[in-house]
């Protein structure tokens, strides 16, 4: 408790001297996020039709299922399955041997949860922290405290490869090469998304250093996945180690995608829910959407080469997006993934598109969401209008990303 005390007083007297924020405004966040916290572990408003704050669903999940394997009873991606890398079931099963000698003055879930929001708290003030030495304007504030972000980081791991990201553009702009691969690597490896900016990356790097260099950077890069895959191999065989990618590679359309936005679009164009069955069957068999994603990922940068450190980090900031955008699966808790790095944007159109997806993301989930969980189709219009809505924001940032970079070219 006294570290996080500390934390925060230094976050505030940072943000004082720095004038970012003015002490109203750093009071109110504070009480916000104790009323956030106080209300979801006291009051379990998940109960409730909408779960507006409270939401144990993953971290249920997270203590029943892949932490399990610390207890000795269960093999890991054997016995137990596990949708998730080594990296982020060894995070699940250490906040829970933790846990373990509290459950004598508590339950071990509750102890569990009070271990992950702990967690959650370092991270997020050091965070916070870390975006104040480089952000001098207080719009990012209106990301990083929006509803929906402080949400995801809290019930759901996203935020720990999302942080990896921050850390590895941090780097970067001290021209610390390897630290960076060496955050980047532990991003890819405890979720493997954070592979896409790895071509953008290289890119960014070839007129700077020599191939030598780079070729040592790509192998600090997937280090923390090899060795993590090693550990796998060596404990548990071949087979545990492409469970996890098994089921992400077999994920279809989930009804939440920007495929779904358009099919929504053309049915209420008047199309048949056959003809957009067949449509969708098409997209898949041809390959649309990973082809779609690499030339997010690859093609782009390729054609827009970052000069420097804020087109890279406007770069990653579309890799990102793309990379969302055209996945047949879409879970609101991407939002962490692309909300973090664009906190250090420039105050421009990018970061108030960031700052209005940051808001609408919780209207779409839990908000939406839950009001066609609990009521049926009823909500279904409004349900698909949220993610119509945020479909249409994540494509207007790639638009205004996009445009800045061209604008730029032209004048220059």
């Amino acid at each position: 408790m006294l570290i996080l005390i500390k934390s925060l007083k230094a976050i505030i007297l940072k943000a004082k001297a720095i004038k970012v924020f003015s002490w109203q405004t750093a009071v109110f966040f504070v009480c916000l996020g104790g009323l956030f916290l106080s209300c979801s572990f006291f009051n379990r408003l998940e109960s409730l039709p909408i779960r507006i704050l409270g939401d144990f669903y993953d971290l249920y999940f997270y203590y029943f299922v892949p932490s399990r394997w610390v207890m000795g009873n269960d093999v890991l991606y054997i016995s137990l399955r596990s949708d998730y890398p080594f990296l982020a079931n060894l995070l699940f099963g250490l906040v829970r041997c933790i846990a373990i000698p509290l459950s004598n003055v508590m339950q071990e879930f509750t102890a569990f949860c009070w271990i992950w929001s702990s967690l959650f708290l370092l991270v997020f003030f050091f965070i916070v922290k870390k975006i104040m030495t480089e952000q001098r304007s207080k719009l990012f504030l209106w990301i990083i405290f929006a509803p929906s972000t402080i949400y995801f980081a809290l019930y759901r791991y996203d935020l720990y490869p999302a942080v990896c990201c921050l850390m590895s553009l941090l780097a970067l702009k001290e021209d610390q090469l390897e630290k960076s691969a060496l955050w980047l690597g532990a991003s890819i490896a405890l979720k493997g998304y954070g592979v896409v900016l790895v071509p953008s990356l290289i890119i960014f790097l070839y007129p700077r250093t020599t191939l030598s260099r780079i070729c040592k950077i790509l192998c600090l890069i997937f280090t923390p996945l090899i060795l993590s895959s090693l550990i796998v191999i060596v404990w548990w065989g071949i087979d545990a180690l492409i469970v996890p990618y098994s089921f992400q590679l077999a994920r279809i359309y989930n009804g939440e995608s920007s495929y779904n936005a358009f099919f929504y679009i053309l049915h209420l164009c008047g199309y048949s829910f056959s003809s957009l069955t067949v449509l969708s069957e098409w997209l898949m068999r041809h390959h649309v959407p990973v082809t779609l994603q690499l030339i997010s990922s690859v093609v782009i940068p390729l054609v827009l080469p970052p000069r420097d450190w804020q087109e890279l980090l406007e770069m990653w900031v579309f890799v990102l997006l793309g990379f969302i955008s055209f996945s047949v699966f879409n879970s609101p808790q991407y939002l962490i993934w692309v909300a973090i790095p664009a906190c250090l944007l420039p105050v421009s159109r990018p970061l108030i598109g960031m700052i209005v997806f940051a808001w609408m993301n919780y209207l779409y989930y839990p908000v939406a969401h839950d009001l066609i969980m609990n009521y049926g189709n009823r909500f279904f219009h409004l349900f698909m209008s949220t993610i119509l809505v945020v479909t249409v924001l994540r494509f207007l940032i790639m638009a205004d990303l996009f445009n800045k970079r061209l604008l730029k070219d032209s004048s220059s």
